[in-house]
């Protein structure tokens, strides 16, 4: 892939230019659709849905034997970035620690590891067995892979699971954990126009550019909030839009929630 010129590391590309017309669209295709439509199974079926953010304070653990120091600091290093750029609380959960409102918990599995949770799924009761989560356990070619889960009525979410496959190389260990988690935030879709953007399957940029901190900025702003449709949303992205810099750091600035 990097030799034909993908996983690019750029943060802000000069031969990707972005303007507020880009980041409104690309934020409806982001924000405001998933790729795979609630309670649907495991094929892809882009469907339009509410904005969707998680709720803070937020906590974060990693499992997985092969999980190492490199995984825990790319995680650190996201949550540092994404609190600048959305204003909730975000830390590790210490061990030992009572459970955060919401969080996200992250397995690296190896084979075996993938193995002995695919025999579990085939034991669960059919009600509580997942279709998308037994597809990706039985599909090498998918690297990674997120669940999020709501917390009754609306867009708030609660608590995500972000699963990858351990034998993946360096930099797309990197990538995976970096897109997961990010889009556990409510970033739940990829577009094949979005550039430059790590939300995009053409793989073009690994990892989370200018562009998507924006895209964060945007859907946590106070003035939108969750179980907003789309209808309900854009006039109000524009608005959020038209008072951003966008020749400054996206977390400049920032209102405070």
């Amino acid at each position: 892939m990097q030799a034909r010129g993908l996983m690019r590391a750029d943060y802000d590309p000069p031969d990707a230019p972005f303007g507020p017309e880009d980041l409104i669209r690309d934020f409806e295709k982001i924000a405001l659709h998933t790729e795979f439509a609630p309670g649907g199974g495991a094929q892809p079926r882009e469907t339009p849905v509410p904005l969707s953010r998680l709720a803070g304070p937020v906590d974060w653990a990693i499992g997985g034997r092969t999980r190492d120091a490199a995984d825990e600091a790319v995680l650190h290093r996201l949550g540092a970035r994404i609190a600048a750029l959305s204003g909730l609380e975000i830390a590790r959960r210490a061990p030992g620690a009572p459970d955060a409102p919401t969080g996200l918990r992250v397995l690296i599995l190896d084979r075996e590891e993938r193995a002995l949770m695919a025999l579990l799924q085939t034991r669960m009761a059919p009600q509580t067995r997942s279709a998308f989560l037994e597809s990706w356990l039985m599909q090498e070619g998918w690297p990674c892979m997120g669940m999020m889960f709501a917390a009754g009525e609306g867009g708030a979410r609660r608590s995500a699971l972000i699963l990858l496959r351990a034998e993946l190389p360096r930099m797309m260990r990197r990538s995976c954990l970096e897109e997961e988690f990010v889009q556990a935030f409510g970033l739940l879709n990829d577009g094949d126009a979005v550039r430059p953007s790590m939300f995009n399957d053409d793989e073009e940029f690994a990892f989370l550019t200018r562009h998507d901190e924006f895209l964060l900025r945007i859907l946590y702003d106070p003035r939108l909030a969750p179980g907003m449709t789309g209808r309900q949303a854009m006039p109000v992205v524009r608005e959020i839009v038209a008072g951003l810099d966008l020749g400054a750091d996206p977390a400049a600035g920032r209102v405070a929630r």
